[in-house]
């Protein structure tokens, strides 16, 4: 605000002398006003700690979208447990090799291309969720691509992929399953995700892809699992015994069984929450992928122990309990993951 004096003697004259300001304009003034208007307004916001260390725990497969088929229903998390059908692939061999096989958890059902098609391959993924996902976790798993695959994961806003606003470059190893974590928690969320591959060495002369799943993941904060960790090729065979002679087997498969140890989870500092809401919810009957030793850089140290596995069975809790508070309740507990369940 501005006031500017145009009556003369109006500073100088003594005070209440004559008529204050009477029948005069003695100043100018001018404003300034700002007005506001009050809108409702629906935002969704994620509070983490985020870290590329400590265990992570991918239950929530947003990769699946909302929809399941008939009769299936949805697990805790909401997401089906029957085939979703929210993937297109640009090639797939007829027979049982849908794109849709990607979305269950039996990875040994694949997706596959045709025949000599190796390159130029696309597996676009339709979340379902207008505000993105999120991904900070992805995982395929059960494939056949070599080492010297190229193998991209985009993220996009657009169905058609007309613009490209993410793009994650997949190692892959001699390993059957791929991973990838991010650096960094991911600042926006896209609905669309594509696999882009290429793979013209493969001498399968095709590509194929069992399990895929990524989301964002539950990740251990300052506590975690102790350092010696168990770990058991578990072998399948069909075995024909024969009278005095060695049997005849025939190998079927090999899955890993793995033992994680927890020491001394403090109740009221999330972890043993954490661990505690899967053993509610997932149970023994439901899969999550499993990375106890996570890193955005070297991904044989993810592969070595990773696994896509139920829960053998729920464990017994040992609580050392030294007060009426969650900050004086330390919980203790052993866990099994059979890849074979």
């Amino acid at each position: 605000m501005t006031l500017v004096t145009t009556e003369k003697g109006y500073l100088t004259r003594p005070y209440l002398s004559g008529p204050y300001l009477g029948g005069t304009a003695v100043g100018a003034m001018g404003m300034q006003a700002l007005f506001t208007q009050a809108n409702a307004l629906g935002m969704q916001v994620l509070f983490t700690i985020y870290n590329t260390t400590n265990l992570r725990i991918l239950c929530n497969f947003l990769s699946r979208g909302n929809a399941a088929r008939v009769g299936e229903g949805n697990n805790a998390w909401g997401n089906p447990l029957g085939i979703g059908e929210n993937i297109q692939a640009n090639s797939t061999q007829p027979g049982d090799f849908s794109a849709e096989n990607l979305n269950t958890d039996v990875v040994e059902q694949i997706w596959r291309s045709a025949d000599t098609v190796k390159t130029g391959v696309r597996v676009d993924f339709d979340t379902e969720r207008d505000q993105g996902v999120f991904l900070d976790t992805f995982s395929i798993q059960n494939h056949n691509l070599t080492r010297s695959a190229t193998v991209t994961l985009i993220g996009s806003v657009n169905s058609n992929f007309s613009t490209t606003d993410v793009v994650h470059n997949i190692q892959i190893s001699t390993d059957p399953n791929a991973y990838f974590i991010a650096e960094t928690l991911p600042a926006a969320g896209y609905r669309y995700w594509r696999i882009a591959i290429d793979d013209p060495t493969n001498p399968d002369d095709y590509v194929s892809m069992g399990t895929v799943v990524f989301g964002a993941s539950r990740i251990f904060n300052a506590e975690c699992i102790v350092d010696q960790i168990d770990h058991k090729l578990q072998d399948f065979a069909d075995t024909v015994n024969t009278e005095g002679f060695t049997n005849v087997a025939n190998s079927r498969a090999q899955k890993k069984v793995l033992r994680l140890e927890f020491r001394s989870l403090e109740t009221g500092f999330g972890n043993f929450e954490l661990m505690r809401d899967i053993f509610k919810t997932a149970r023994t009957t439901l899969k999550c992928l499993w990375i106890p030793t996570p890193s955005f850089i070297n991904h044989e140290a993810v592969e070595r122990f990773a696994v896509f596995s139920k829960l053998s069975e729920i464990p017994n809790e040992r609580h050392n309990s030294k007060g009426p508070s969650d900050s004086e309740n330390f919980v203790s507990f052993s866990i099994e993951l059979d890849e074979s369940r």
